[in-house]
Parts: C-alpha cells; sequence; structure tokens
C-alpha cells in the first residue's frame, strides 16, 4: 500500500505534476486504484491543451482500464472528446496498440468514438491541403510557366513583381481576384501585395514555397494515417 503521507504530498503538487507523479506510481505500486483515482481527478483540473500535450492520456486510458473500475474509465472516457482532434493521432495509436489485447464493449466504443473525430479531422484538413495549388492563371500573367518555376525553386525568400496596372484600384482589383495566400492556412504558396510605386501601380509576389513543402508532407502523413484508420473500423479492431 502507498502511505498517506505519499498520496497527500502527491496530491498537493500541480494537477499536471500530481497527474504525471501518480501514473507513473500506478504502474509499479500494488495501490494502483488509488494512485490511478488520483491520477484521473487530477487530470480533470488539467486544462484540455495542457493535458493534450502532456503525453499521458494514453497512460490514463491504460491505468484506469487495467483497474478494471468502470466508473473510474468512464471518467476518463469523458476526458478525452475534449482534447483537440489534431492531437489524437499518436493518443489512438498508443492506445490501440494497448486495446488488441481484451478490451470490453465500453472501451471499444470509446475507441471507435475517437477514431471516427479524428478521422473526420483528417478529412477536413485533407480537403484543405488539396486546395494548395501552384497555378496560376495564364490570363493573368503571361510569364505564368517562368514564375512557377520559380515558385518551385528550394530558395524559400524570393519576391518578384508582376504587371504594372493604370492605378492601385486596378493592382487591388487583380489582388482580390487571384487566389493567394491570406493567412496561417496558405491555400497557395505565395503572397500578393499591392503597392503604388511612383507613377505606376504593381503588385509583389511574395513567395511562401517552404509552406509548400510542408503542406506537402503533411497531405502525405494525412492520406497514410486516414487510410489506416479506414482499414482499422472495417476490420472492427
Amino acid at each position: 500500500m502507498v502511505c498517506t503521507p505519499l498520496t497527500n504530498a502527491i496530491d498537493r503538487m500541480d494537477s499536471l505534476d500530481a497527474m504525471s507523479l501518480a501514473l507513473e506510481l500506478a504502474k509499479v505500486s500494488d495501490a494502483q486504484v488509488a494512485l490511478t483515482t488520483l491520477a484521473v481527478t487530477k487530470a480533470q483540473l488539467v486544462p484540455e491543451g495542457v493535458l493534450a500535450s502532456s503525453k499521458h492520456v494514453a497512460s490514463l486510458w491504460k491505468c484506469s482500464a487495467s483497474c478494471h473500475n468502470e466508473g473510474l474509465f468512464n471518467t476518463v472516457a469523458c476526458i478525452l472528446p475534449k482534447l483537440d482532434p489534431s492531437v489524437l493521432g499518436p493518443i489512438i495509436t498508443e492506445v490501440a496498440e494497448y486495446e488488441q489485447a481484451q478490451p470490453t464493449p465500453g472501451q471499444r466504443v470509446v475507441l471507435a468514438s475517437l477514431v471516427s473525430t479524428r478521422r473526420r479531422w483528417l478529412g477536413a484538413e485533407i480537403s484543405r491541403l488539396n486546395e494548395f495549388t501552384l497555378q496560376i492563371p495564364s490570363a493573368w500573367i503571361s510569364a505564368q510557366d517562368r514564375i512557377e518555376t520559380i515558385l518551385r525553386e528550394q530558395k524559400q525568400n524570393d519576391s518578384f513583381v508582376i504587371g504594372e496596372f493604370a492605378d492601385i484600384s486596378a493592382a487591388l482589383r487583380f489582388v482580390e481576384n487571384l487566389p493567394h495566400s491570406t493567412d496561417s492556412t496558405s491555400r497557395t504558396p505565395f503572397t500578393l501585395e499591392a503597392h503604388q510605386a511612383d507613377a505606376r501601380a504593381i503588385v509583389i509576389v511574395n513567395k511562401t514555397g517552404d509552406q509548400y513543402e510542408i503542406s506537402r508532407q503533411q497531405l502525405e502523413q494525412y492520406n497514410a494515417e486516414i487510410n489506416l484508420l479506414s482499414a482499422s473500423l472495417s476490420s472492427g479492431g
């Protein structure tokens, strides 16, 4: 048994630290239920974003499941849906490996729900990333091929001028009509800025090729993951 002074000492710790320590001790202690109960109690006090990044979420599942305490596991099951779907990938992988033995029907239902949530998030991300493109309509830019070549080059911070416009209004219309990156989602590998330069108006293209490569890699990873999750659901695992 874990002595009361130790559990009291853990209880006085910061919620995240207390949860982490209680889970570590629960894995090797005869007082697994008491320590897991303490860890689950503390987990409910940890902000969801902090909890998700703590790398202990799967341990909460495994410890509560191994205690064979339905109420304890149900408490953990209520915490999990509150986590951002973007962080569920590693958690699902670790939990699924653990549950390959003999999961209870309740554990299967909770895991299937997490997988479904993650798949919906992946589907939305894949759709978003598929919109990311290097294509520039030739109707707007005569040197389309040359500009696309520049955008694909390894140098990341190039910028260049396209076209001369009668006035700043014409340049602004050009920017508004051509799809380009306007926020952190970076749906294209370039940004456009209209400028008045002396007696002429121009549009400056700022290359964001590094974001294109990041997005391409993410797309490959997400497609691979969603295929695995779909296969898992189809097989009932």
